[in-house]
């Protein structure tokens, strides 16, 4: 508890240090294993990340935090196809976080294409609406795949009804925002 209190105040080389001695008597201990990963990523050091949250997978492979966060690293090392799998793995086993679907949406997208990233941005979409970022790449989407296919307009006209009201929207990072 006191290591977790430490990571989200920020202070990441004692919450290490506590995940350390954790490991140090338990090395197979899959919290600190995925905190540990967290840490690094954090830190920037992804190798070092991505051993220990693998690690904390073959401890314990039924926790969607574990591959929802695998896939953050896999990310971080530009990996989107591997980062997609995780992705994929964290909303099977916790079908309900908006952010693992939108995640996977956004792998898919550099990966496969936004054929393939639609079904996931629908279900981010269907559960929370709100996520930060997600109306706009899902927008983006929706016009990339009405570039490369027959109902363009469809597309189109879902793009532009997910931008409603939204287009000067500040909050927006520039790459986020859309022009149609």
């Amino acid at each position: 508890d006191r290591a977790i209190a430490l990571h989200e105040a920020g202070e990441l080389d004692q919450a290490l240090a506590i995940y350390h001695a954790v490991l140090a008597r338990e090395p197979r201990h899959p919290a600190a294993l995925h905190l540990l990963g967290v840490a690094l990523h954090q830190r920037g050091e992804h190798m070092a990340a991505l051993r220990s949250i693998n690690a904390a997978i073959l401890a314990d492979s039924g926790v969607a935090l574990f591959h929802f966060n695998l896939g953050n690293v896999l990310t971080a090392l530009n990996e989107p196809e591997a980062a997609a799998s995780s992705f994929a793995a964290a909303t099977k086993l916790d079908p309900g976080r908006a952010a693992a679907w939108f995640n996977l949406a956004k792998a898919q997208m550099q990966s496969a294409g936004a054929e393939h990233a639609l079904a996931a941005f629908r279900q981010a979409w269907a559960l929370d609406p709100a996520l930060p970022g997600l109306r706009f790449d899902y927008a983006a989407a929706l016009v990339t795949r009405a570039a490369h296919s027959d109902d363009d307009r469809a597309c189109c006209e879902q793009a532009a009804a997910l931008l409603e009201g939204h287009w000067q929207n500040a909050d927006q990072p520039a790459s986020a925002r859309l022009t149609l």
